[in-house]
């Protein structure tokens, strides 16, 4: 397993999306996609051929996100522990800035009282938000990640 795609939403204080940001990576452990990876994400060999590997895509991603401090929503803890599996992996230092990390499905499910944590495609449909996109591609999640964290935010005002 390594990160293939990273895909963010950058909103600002009012929780209004500012800007995107999507870049493929090119795999170095499994260069050739599995079938089971390219029907579970829609990305297909052909996108990260051409693509950076992960230390150059990471920096590409982190230039983007800026020098102000951040908070970095991703829903579970998954996303959290690839990008520092690859980070180990190609002996990348991990940013300070990586460690203010919140797992929006454990706040979601604690704002709404559930017994249990959701899915994402579930907890959107409990917020009347209709699910836009493809889910596992990157951006695609980050973008609907981003409409459940405005709601679990603003109920915290």
């Amino acid at each position: 397993m390594e990160t293939i795609e990273i895909g963010a939403v950058k909103l600002n204080a009012e929780l209004e999306k500012i800007d995107e940001f999507s870049i493929f990576i090119r795999p170095v452990i499994n260069p050739i996609l599995s079938d089971f990876c390219v029907r579970f994400t829609s990305i297909q060999q052909s996108d990260v051929a051409g693509a950076q590997t992960f230390p150059a895509a990471f920096k590409t991603f982190f230039a983007w996100i800026g020098p102000e401090p951040f908070v970095w929503y991703s829903w579970s803890d998954y996303d959290r522990k690839r990008i520092m599996d690859d980070l180990a992996y190609h002996n990348q230092a991990v940013p300070a800035e990586m460690h203010n990390h919140q797992d929006l499905k454990k706040l979601y499910a604690d704002s709404e009282n559930l017994p249990k944590h959701v899915g994402m495609r579930r907890a959107l449909k409990n917020l009347e938000i209709e699910y836009k996109g493809r889910q596992h591609r990157g951006i695609d999640d980050a973008k609907n990640t981003a409409e459940i964290l405005r709601h679990v935010l603003a109920k915290k005002d």
